[in-house]
C-alpha cells in the first residue's frame, strides 16, 4: 500500500513495567479510512498500546511514528488530540447532571469573548451532529436520564465533534444489546464514510467480522497475527490469541444433581427499579441454573436481593431447606452464599490491596484469624496454592490486585468467593470484559464448582453462554421471569439463541413460554 494511505505507522515500539514486558518490539499500522480491529487477551498489550497512541504513556523506544505521512511525537493527551486521534474509553467520561449538548462540548463551551456561554449555539451545532448521525436525542436533556445505549452515543458525538482522523473505541458494546450494537454499527459506518479511521478493541470476535476491514492481534505483548478480515477464520484468530487450538468454547458438563440448596418463592422487591415481582425459582447441588436478560431486566437487582444488599419486600428465601431473612450480605455468607458483581472495580476487589489480601478478604474471619490476630503465613500459603489452581498470571501473591490484567483480576474475585467454600454461587456477569482464554477458564472453575456440590446460578447478558453452559435457562424481562428452558429442549433443538433473544426482548403483550 502507497505510503500517503497509511493514515498510522508505527514500528519498534517497547514498553516496560515493573515485572511486565507489556509492548515487544511491535509494528503496527491503520489505514485511511478504515476500521481496523484490535484484539488479545488480557495483558496482550493492547491498553498500552492505545495509552501510548493517546499520549498517556511514553514508550521505552520507539523506532518510527508516522501518522499522516508525517513524523509525529506524541507526549501527552494534548498531543494526541491536536493530531486528530481521540479516544472514547470503556468507562464514559461524562457528568451525568450535564445535558447532552454540554457534555459534548465541556472544556471546549462556545461562547463571545466576555460573554456568557452560547448555550443554544451549542445546542444546535449538537443537534446537527446528532441528526448526521442518525440519532432521535434532545440536546437539552440530562446525561442521567439516558439509558447506556444513548450515553454511548453521546460519547461518540463529543469524540466525533473534535473532527478526529483516529477515533479509538475501546470495548464500545460492553453491556449493550443485540439491537443497540447493531445501531452502534451503523453510527461507526458513517462516521467511516466520512474518511475517519477507526481503531476498534474488542473481545467479542463475533463483532470483529462485522465491523472491521482488518485485525491485529497481540499476544504477551508481541504481534502475533496481522490480516484482512475477509482472510482469516473465527478459529484463526482464537488460535492465535491464546496460542492454541480450543476445541470447546463452553466447557460445560453434565452433572447430577443432588438436593435444593437455594429456592425462592414469589420473590419480591418493590424498592429497587425495576421492581422485582413474583420471582419462583430453585437451584440444586451441582446444577448451574443460567438467567439470561438484557440490561435493564432486573437481574442486578435480582443479585442484590438474594445476597441481601437489597433485603426482599415480599415472598420467600428458602436455603438449605430453611427459610431465611437475609438483611445484608453478612447473612447471605453466614448461610453460604458467595456473590461475584458485574462490576469487579466497584464492588469486587479492593484494587490498592494485594492478591493474596483479596483472595482471603471473605474468609478471614473463618479460615485465616484467631485470637484477634491474622494468620499472614497460611494466607500466603493459600495464595500461591490458589494462584496455580485459578491459573492467575501473576509473579506472587504480594503483587496489587489492581495491576493485573481483567481476566485475572475476575479469577481473583471468583477464587475469593471459592476460597470461602460457598454452597451457592451468584455470578453476575462473570466473563464481562474479559478474553476468550480467561471466559473458557471461568467456565472451567464454574463447572468445577458444580462437580464439587455447588449450586451456580450464572447470570449473564450474553445468550450463547446461557444456552452452552445452562442446565436450566430462566429468561429475565421488566423484573419477572418471562420464560423457562430446559438443557433437553437446548439439546433437541427446541430453543435457540435466537428463541432465547426473542423473548427476552419481546413486548408484554407478546407471547412468551409458559411459565
Amino acid at each position: 500500500m502507497a505510503e500517503h494511505e497509511r493514515l498510522l505507522d508505527v514500528r519498534g515500539v517497547r514498553k516496560h513495567y515493573p515485572g511486565v514486558q507489556a509492548l515487544d518490539g511491535v509494528d503496527f499500522t491503520i489505514n485511511a479510512g478504515e476500521t481496523h480491529v484490535l484484539v488479545g487477551e488480557n495483558g496482550a498489550g493492547k491498553s498500552t498500546l492505545v495509552k501510548i497512541l493517546c499520549g498517556a504513556a511514553v514508550p521505552d523506544s520507539i523506532d518510527r511514528f508516522h501518522f499522516a505521512g508525517a513524523p509525529a511525537e506524541i507526549h501527552s493527551p494534548r498531543d494526541a488530540i491536536h493530531l486528530g486521534i481521540t479516544a472514547i474509553q470503556q468507562h464514559f467520561s461524562l457528568v451525568p447532571h450535564m445535558t447532552a449538548a454540554e457534555n459534548i462540548f465541556l472544556g471546549r463551551e462556545m461562547s463571545r469573548a466576555c460573554r456568557p456561554v452560547n448555550r443554544n449555539a451549542m445546542e444546535r451545532h449538537v443537534a446537527t451532529l446528532l441528526e448526521e448521525m442518525g440519532v432521535d436525542i434532545d440536546p437539552r436533556i440530562p446525561l442521567n436520564r439516558l439509558d447506556m445505549s444513548h450515553q454511548q452515543v453521546v460519547e461518540i458525538v463529543k469524540a466525533f465533534s473534535r473532527n478526529p482522523k483516529l477515533l479509538i473505541m475501546d470495548e464500545p458494546t460492553s453491556g449493550l444489546t443485540r439491537e443497540e450494537t447493531m445501531r452502534l454499527f451503523a453510527m461507526i459506518r458513517k462516521i467511516q464514510e466520512r474518511g475517519i479511521s477507526i481503531l476498534y478493541i474488542s473481545h467479542r470476535l463475533e463483532e470483529v467480522f462485522e465491523i472491521g476491514d482488518r485485525v491485529t492481534v497481540l499476544r504477551n505483548g508481541r504481534k502475533v497475527q496481522e490480516d484482512n478480515l475477509s482472510e482469516t477464520t473465527h478459529a484463526e484468530l482464537t488460535r492465535s490469541l491464546i496460542g492454541r487450538d480450543v476445541s470447546r468454547r463452553y466447557p460445560k458438563e453434565d452433572i447430577d444433581s443432588g438436593q435444593i440448596l437455594l429456592a425462592v418463592n414469589g420473590l419480591s422487591n418493590h424498592e429497587t427499579m425495576p421492581r422485582l415481582r413474583d420471582i419462583t425459582f430453585d437451584v440444586r447441588s451441582g446444577e448451574i441454573i443460567a438467567l439470561y436478560g438484557i440490561l435493564g431486566c432486573g437481574k442486578d437487582e435480582l443479585a442484590d436481593t438474594l445476597f441481601g444488599r437489597k433485603p426482599a419486600t415480599g415472598g420467600s428465601i428458602r436455603v438449605n431447606g430453611e427459610e431465611t431473612a437475609l438483611k445484608n450480605p453478612g447473612d447471605a455468607i453466614r448461610r453460604g452464599l458467595g456473590y461475584l458483581t458485574s462490576d469487579r472495580h466497584k464492588d469486587g476487589l479492593v484494587e490498592m490491596m494485594t492478591l493474596r489480601q483479596n483472595l482471603t478478604l471473605a474468609s478471614l474471619s473463618s479460615r485465616f484469624s484467631g485470637f484477634g490476630r491474622i494468620d499472614e503465613q497460611k494466607e500466603m500459603e493459600c495464595a500461591a496454592e490458589h494462584i496455580v489452581s485459578l491459573k492467575v498470571h501473576a509473579p506472587h501473591g504480594e503483587v496489587l490486585v489492581g495491576n493485573l490484567s481483567g481476566g485475572n483480576q475476575q479469577k481473583v474475585v471468583l477464587g475469593k468467593w471459592l476460597l470461602t467454600e460457598a454452597r451457592v454461587l451468584i455470578l453476575n456477569e462473570p466473563t464481562k470484559g474479559i478474553d476468550i482464554g480467561s471466559k473458557i477458564q471461568v467456565f472451567e472453575l464454574m463447572t468445577k464448582a458444580a462437580r464439587a456440590g455447588s449450586a451456580v446460578i450464572l447470570m449473564t447478558a450474553e445468550a450463547e453462554e446461557a444456552v452452552e453452559m445452562g442446565d436450566r435457562i430462566l429468561i429475565l424481562r421488566n423484573g419477572a421471569i418471562a420464560g423457562r428452558y430446559t438443557r433437553e429442549q437446548v439439546s433437541d433443538g427446541e430453543v435457540t439463541v435466537d428463541e432465547v433473544l426473542r423473548v427476552a426482548t419481546a413486548r408484554e403483550t407478546e407471547a412468551a413460554p409458559a411459565v
